[in-house]
């Protein structure tokens, strides 16, 4: 240190805080002391010198305990893997607001060969205004979050296992801290005598490099050869008939239930052979038995002594509970005895290591929960990261639906796991509110494992190797990630049921196009679907999924992204448009207008904005509502309808045309029909026919009427034409008529007068059907025909009573009630039907029929009746009666529409 004289410096501290203290008066020289409290662990002397125009800063500091990572980096070579402890390990952190820092560090063997690398993260405490030293992390009093953004081992990307490397949170509190982080790789292998085993393997167990005779060798005498010891991942020194456990630690989920697969290797024992018994089970926890299948299968907690076997395992019946927080700083290990038919029981620990949270995504839905990959990674390295992203996958969609997790991703032999198609009680107990429709999430391992679900909606990743992936019942998810590489089969994929393909994490090339990574190939009775996950157009495709029922084609495909049945992230099939006419012809005289549809298919997760050229011997914004020349396609719908609007006008001129064509643009091709013509009808006159007075009479010559009227095109003349059919003659029960009217130019309506002609007073009523002659230049609008009557006076009830009044009179009301005749009926009745008029077996009295699913009444309406209303109702409940057009209505009947009298309703509702 250096003192200067009449500046009093010293030394001084206060807790927790850094202070400057005393400056030179000088101009040449200052000096800066800073103290620490015992909260601190940094010691700064700062001298800045003055002279010559030059300043000289210096900082010395006394550097923070380092962060210490450790861990094993394993090399997995097909299903074999081994701890690497020679070569280079580089590693690079960083965070937002500084540059990386790299890390490189010697590979070792480490316990024994436990582990294979120490990597010590130095740290400086700095003052303020101050900037870290090259390769220091410095710390500060708040935590901050360094992201692993690159991982090697001798030049070959690393995976990192464990959830806990892909991010450091360092600050002062946390200094010294110890971190495990195991890294794998899976980069190819030398085999030099192309024998199927790496020659790493066989320099390790003493076979010849240059020899592939000795792949059939069997070294240790236990019926397995040296190749099947490699592919089993079992040593050919060790006789494998003595049963042995090959993984002694398995990760587990704090927010859902694990199934365990304990990995246990035993040549000539089947898997119901091989007995556990349980010697001690972890401090915290629970190990849990399902003892059925059924949905009140009891569950019992499993003590010292409880035994299982290894089909249990193989169904699902085994399972660990994670207490959560309060599992903290105890051990999570347990101990049991493995033993055959033939050997003694051996005893064995399992560690069980919990899969940390990165982040609280507990707001997460369950589509984010499938697709959460990519937004943890951020700018990390994919190939760095893979694994440990995706137990955080697993976690996340365990804790959201309430599933217990299956993970064999760790596994080194296939994986069997076939549960029970009952109906399962949920494991795990769910949030308030929350409704769980799935049951289980089930990770394969890297061999050709048989993963079958159970009877509710599963989540299954099959993982590498060539898999049998089966749902069973219920609307099952199954997914793929980045390296599943292998040909799936999936034997019971049905779209109907619900299933989904979910391909978000696997498309990892940079074409957006989801045809770049798909080729669809029949196969057999069904469809092989090869993707790429690099996205290379229409090579062969690292993972393959036969579908041995579903023949598959590109338009199928289409339907399956449209409907959500084939999920692809980010990459999206090229929407196909094409033009349909939903409507083919519009009227000038409207309400008619012609429709095209543009429709799409593909993903409709956004707008689609489609270009049209508009064309035909109509003229756009003349002839019919203007029309732009784009459309857009809302995000969410698969069409959109165009509306060709005519205008109307009084000239007379030909049918037009409009011709509407797809052109080709960014953003969508066009598939099928690209133009339809649509017709816009000339201006037409249109008639209506109304009757006045349906009833002419004879006594008073009081004549029936219609009303004809036209509109639309008035600008020149019209000629209408008509027949007359019925009972009525004309000249003899009506003047005659012509069978025509004319309007000339400018004329609107006419009216037609029917004139009765004069008759006895007992001449049967008679009726004539005008009907009008269909005219294709002409509109009717409403009914083409309207009936009327003859009569030669109008009939009340009290002049039939008089002709019906029985000697000696009566009072009228009693008459009305009075039985008429032996047909059972009132006289009211029968005035009101005409039972006095017709024979026995003519439809007088209602009927209620069923005619074509719906309640249908008939009954006789005399035409001389002028003095009843008949109202016709319908119940659903025999209570409310409605007779209003929504819930009755006119209809016509054979043989009964010749018969004017007749009326016909029926319910407008089956």
């Amino acid at each position: 240190m250096n003192r200067h004289s009449s500046t009093n410096q010293s030394l001084q501290s206060s807790a927790g805080l850094c202070r400057p203290l005393g400056r030179s008066r000088h101009r040449f020289m200052r000096g800066r002391w800073i103290g620490s409290s015992l909260g601190t662990a940094c010691l700064t002397i700062v001298l800045t010198l003055f002279g010559g125009g030059a300043t000289i800063d210096a900082a010395l500091q006394v550097p923070e305990p380092d962060t210490v990572v450790f861990g094993k980096i394993v090399q997995r070579a097909g299903v074999q893997q081994w701890v690497l402890t020679s070569g280079q390990l580089q590693w690079t952190l960083g965070r937002g607001d500084q540059a990386p820092v790299t890390f490189e560090v010697p590979l070792r063997s480490i316990a024994e060969g436990e582990f294979s690398y120490r990597m010590n993260l130095p740290h400086q405490v700095l003052a303020s205004g101050l900037q870290a030293a090259a390769g220091i992390i410095p710390l500060g009093p708040t935590e901050v979050e360094y992201r692993s953004i690159e991982v090697s081992v001798n030049g070959y990307p690393a995976r990192i296992l464990n959830p806990e490397g892909l991010a450091l949170n360092l600050s002062q509190q946390r200094r010294a801290f110890t971190h495990r982080v195991d890294l794998e790789l899976t980069q190819p292998m030398p085999d030099s005598d192309e024998d199927g085993i790496p020659d790493w393997w066989e320099e390790r167990f003493g076979l010849d490099q240059d020899n592939a005779g000795d792949a059939g060798d069997d070294l240790d005498g236990d019926g397995r050869i040296n190749l099947d010891e490699y592919l089993r991942g079992t040593s050919p020194l060790t006789d494998n008939r003595v049963p042995s456990l090959l993984a002694t630690e398995l990760w587990v989920y704090p927010d859902a239930g694990t199934g365990l697969l304990l990995e246990v290797d035993d040549a000539d024992s089947a898997p119901a052979d091989l007995l556990f018994t349980l010697v001690q089970g972890p401090q915290a926890g629970q190990l849990q038995f399902r003892l059925g299948d059924g949905p009140d299968a009891e569950t019992q907690t499993m003590a010292a002594g409880t035994t299982f076997r290894g089909s249990d395992l193989e169904q699902g019946r085994v399972i660990y509970m994670h207490p959560g927080a309060s599992a903290e700083g105890v051990s999570l290990a347990f101990a049991f005895t493995l033993q055959d038919e033939t050997h003694p029981p051996q005893e064995f620990q399992v560690r069980l290591q919990p899969v940390e949270a990165l982040v609280d995504l507990t707001t997460a839905t369950a589509t984010d929960s499938l697709s959460i990959l990519d937004q943890l990674a951020g700018s990390i390295s994919p190939a760095s990261t893979a694994i440990a992203h995706a137990r955080q996958l697993n976690r996340l969609i365990a804790g959201q639906w309430g599933l217990t997790i299956w993970d064999g991703a760790d596994r080194v032999q296939p994986m069997t796991l076939a549960f029970s198609v009952a109906e399962e009680a949920p494991m795990v107990p769910l949030p308030p509110g929350t409704e769980s429709t799935l049951g289980r999430l089930i990770v394969g391992s890297a061999a050709d494992d048989s993963l079958a679900g159970g009877p509710h909606d599963d989540v299954i990743a099959g993982g590498p190797g060539g898999d049998t992936l089966i749902g069973g019942r219920g609307a099952d998810r199954f997914f793929w990630r980045l390296d599943d590489a292998g040909r799936d089969r999936l034997p019971d994929f049905e779209p109907a049921a619900g299933d989904v393909i979910d391909l978000s994490l696997c498309l990892a090339g940079e074409s957006p196009d989801l045809a770049d990574y798909i080729r669809l190939t029949p196969f057999e009775s069904g469809t092989l679907m090869a993707i790429d996950s690099a996205g290379g157009g229409g090579g062969d495709g690292d993972i393959e999924l036969l579908l041995p029922s579903i023949a598959l084609d590109w338009d199928g495909l289409y339907a399956w992204v449209q409907a959500g049945t084939l999920l692809s992230g980010t990459a999206e099939l090229t929407p196909r448009v094409t033009l349909s006419l939903v409507q083919a012809s519009a009227s000038e005289n409207g309400p008619r207008d012609a429709v095209v549809e543009v429709s799409r298919t593909g993903s409709l997760g956004s707008d689609l904005e489609v270009a049209l050229a508009l064309g035909g011997s109509a003229m756009n914004g003349i002839d019919y509502m203007e029309l732009g020349e784009k459309v857009r396609i809302p995000a969410g719908s698969d069409r959109v309808l165009i509306e060709i609007v005519p205008y109307a006008d009084q000239a007379s001129e030909p049918t037009e045309t409009v011709q509407v064509r797809l052109l080709e643009a960014d953003g969508y091709v066009i598939h099928g029909a690209s133009m339809v013509i649509a017709e816009i009808l000339d201006l037409l006159p249109e008639v209506t026919l109304e009757v006045l007075e349906p009833i002419g009479i004879r006594q008073s010559g009081a004549p029936a009427a219609v009303l004809l009227q036209r509109s639309g095109a008035l600008g020149q003349d019209l000629l209408v034409r008509w027949t007359i059919v019925g009972t009525a003659k004309p000249g003899i029960d009506y003047e005659s008529i012509s069978s025509y009217v004319h309007w000339g130019v400018g004329e609107s309506s006419k009216v037609l007068e029917f004139r009765p002609l004069p008759g006895a007073d007992d001449v049967a009523p008679v009726y004539l059907r005008l009907e009008l002659v269909p005219d294709p230049g002409i509109i009717v609008n409403g009914p083409t025909n309207a009936t009327l009557f003859v009569i030669s006076r109008p009939m009340t009830f009290a002049a039939w009573m008089e002709q019906h009044l029985p000697a000696g009179g009566t009072d009228p009301n009693a008459f009305s009630k009075l039985a008429f005749g032996e047909l059972g009926i009132s006289n009211f009745e029968a005035y009101a039907f005409g039972a006095d008029r017709v024979g026995p077996d003519a439809v007088t009295l209602p009927r209620i029929e069923l005619v074509e699913g719906r309640l249908t009444a008939l009954f006789r309406r005399p035409m001389e009746i002028t003095d009843l209303q008949y109202i016709v109702e319908v119940s659903t409940d025999l209570r409310v009666w409605r007779s209003d057009p929504s819930a009755v209505e006119a209809c016509a009947l054979e043989p009964y529409s010749a018969d004017p009298e007749i009326q016909v309703f029926r319910a407008v509702q089956s």
